[in-house]
């Protein structure tokens, strides 16, 4: 059957529920590679309501192509598995103002930009040389690995 993307979605989100962490994390990328190369050799290149499970290319529903622009559901591969777990952001919570990043220093300079929650905005980049930097409209917590950093409105490097 094709792959739809609440389903994966689901199953990835029950992985990390019992912390496997790193299955759920190479799923969503094999997940995310699949759509991307499906936009790639495929035409209309454009997101999918689901997708042929052993190729890059769009499903078909009683012989049909389904349907394309389909950002309903099927943003959940690149949106939410993107910054959850591709880029590592596992948390973000404006009632305690905190987010927790489990950071892959082996994925080189990475990180978001505009993140907003509650009424923080904030920049939150890792490069290559160890460090993070982060901007910030007001203060709040980021927890990198397990490890507290309180963030000030402003500029702030964090050396790892």
């Amino acid at each position: 059957g094709a792959v739809w993307l609440p389903t994966a979605y689901m199953g990835i989100k029950a992985l990390e529920k019992y912390n496997l962490h790193s299955i759920a994390d190479s799923s969503s990328e094999e997940l995310l590679n699949h759509m991307l190369e499906t936009w790639k050799k495929y035409t209309p290149h454009s997101v999918w309501e689901c997708y042929s499970p052993i190729a890059p290319r769009p499903s078909k529903n009683h012989g049909k192509l389904v349907r394309e622009d389909f950002c309903g559901w099927s943003a959940l591969g690149p949106i939410s598995l993107f910054i959850e777990n591709i880029l590592g952001f596992k948390a973000v919570d404006g009632l305690k103002k905190e987010v927790v990043w489990l950071l892959n220093k082996d994925k080189g300079t990475h990180g978001i930009k505009n993140l907003r929650f509650a009424d923080i905005n904030t920049d939150i980049i890792y490069d290559q040389d160890n460090a993070i930097t982060v901007s910030s409209n007001k203060r709040y917590t980021l927890i990198i690995n397990g490890n507290n950093y309180t963030i000030s409105q402003g500029k702030n490097l964090i050396e790892i």
